[in-house]
């Protein structure tokens, strides 16, 4: 709970000189705020005026999102106890809330209030422990003191590896909050408002924040090495682009995220395989907008723009990738942006790299597929083909006859 006290001095405008009797309209706004994280927000104290409050409205704003407007009720004296429900309400966990109040005076006039220092939105639902070194402020539940340095030697050694394969700055500043469980992290994603299903870790790169899924046990180590880096390419990307970062096609965004890990997903090539043998693998231009919500699919998405993104990186280096991101930060569409970057179309670059991945003969392929009409057509055309023939064979045989005679 936080205490906030504001007051507020508005000076009547003079209207002349000879109107210098205008008196100061007094605010002051003592307030203490405090929250159930996804369930309520809590505003408590008193508003006192010098004139009767009619009516009293409280505005609430987390950080780049929409701004929640209520009537709240008053006593006569300016005392309030109000509680927003925050059950159907998408306020982000880890944003900073911006209130302020518009009070409506008995002659009408309405007073908006300066905002009250912000205040932190936190998943209180838990006793984080902290630590903080350089860039990066990691937070953890787990009873494990050795967990925060962990995630931090990640985030350190991860940045290197992604200055290495793109151009970005060093973060400014990331929060980092490990959840011991999925269903802990994904719990707090869903009172956020935002997707849950099969995500084991999230950024909100404008709020310069990071949540991961590691829960304790032998693996907990590698999902460390994969998660960390993975996301913070998301956080340094938008750091870099700015509003940018929203054209970025989904399967560049999260293959460049991708290839960072420090324990790339094994599961990967195995899906890849099993898709190339059924013939089911998702078209890239299929990928740049969003990802398929089925698991199966999701998963065969991150493991295709994992893929086809180290292909990229490997045939036209670091200068080319960074002037992709570049060209579509700058609004170009995603079939668009490969032209104008790389010289060639998605669709060729897709083939391109299938049949390096799986040594594919675009060409022998196409005529696999075309076989079955080829066969049909010979066969059809194989009648009035052979009746033509018949027919040239016999004139050419009378032509013969009729010139032999005498």
């Amino acid at each position: 709970m936080r205490r906030i006290t504001t007051l507020l001095l508005l000076v009547g405008i003079l209207l002349g000189i000879n109107n210098p009797a205008r008196a100061e309209a007094e605010v002051r706004v003592d307030v203490e705020v405090s929250h159930i994280f996804g369930q309520e927000i809590t505003i408590q104290g008193k508003i006192e005026t010098e004139n009767q409050i009619q009516d009293l409205r409280v505005f609430i704003q987390s950080e780049n999102d929409a701004i929640v407007t209520e009537s709240i009720p008053f006593s006569e004296d300016g005392e309030i106890s109000y509680t927003l429900d925050v059950t159907n309400q998408a306020i982000r966990a880890f944003s900073y809330l911006t209130i302020w109040f518009d009070v409506q005076l008995e002659n009408d006039e309405i007073i908006t209030t300066p905002a009250l220092d912000t205040y932190y939105y936190d998943d209180n639902r838990f006793d984080w422990q902290s630590a903080s070194a350089a860039e990066f402020t990691i937070h953890w539940y787990q009873p494990d003191n050795a967990l925060g340095q962990k995630i931090l030697n990640a985030a350190n050694e991860g940045l290197q590896r992604i200055q290495n394969q793109i151009d970005v700055p060093r973060p400014q500043h990331v929060d980092i909050y490990a959840y011991s469980s999925a269903v802990d992290m994904q719990g707090t994603l869903a009172f956020s408002g935002q997707t849950a299903a099969w995500i084991a870790g999230h950024a909100d790169p404008d709020l310069d924040l990071i949540v991961v899924s590691l829960p304790p046990g032998p693996d907990q180590t590698l999902e460390i090495r994969r998660q960390i880096p993975h996301e913070l390419v998301h956080v340094l990307l938008y750091q870099k682009l700015g509003s940018g970062y929203q054209y970025l096609p989904r399967w560049l965004n999260e293959g460049l995220a991708s290839t960072a890990e420090l324990f790339p997903n094994p599961d990967y090539e195995i899906l890849l395989s099993k898709a190339y043998e059924r013939e089911s693998l998702i078209p890239l231009d299929e990928l740049c907008s969003s990802f398929p919500l089925d698991a199966a699919s999701f998963q065969l998405s991150y493991a295709e723009s994992y893929d086809f993104t180290w292909y990229l990186s490997q045939t036209y280096g670091k200068t080319k990738v960074d002037e992709l991101i570049q060209t579509y930060a700058d609004g170009r569409g995603c079939e668009q942006g490969i032209e104008t970057a790389l010289g060639t179309s998605l669709k060729k670059l897709n083939n391109d790299w299938r049949e390096l991945k799986f040594g594919e003969n675009m060409m022998l392929k196409a005529l696999n597929i075309f076989a079955p009409w080829i066969f049909l057509a010979v066969i059809v055309l194989a009648a009035p083909v052979g009746w033509m023939v018949s027919g040239l064979s016999r004139k050419k045989a009378r032509t013969s006859q009729s010139g032999s005679q005498p």
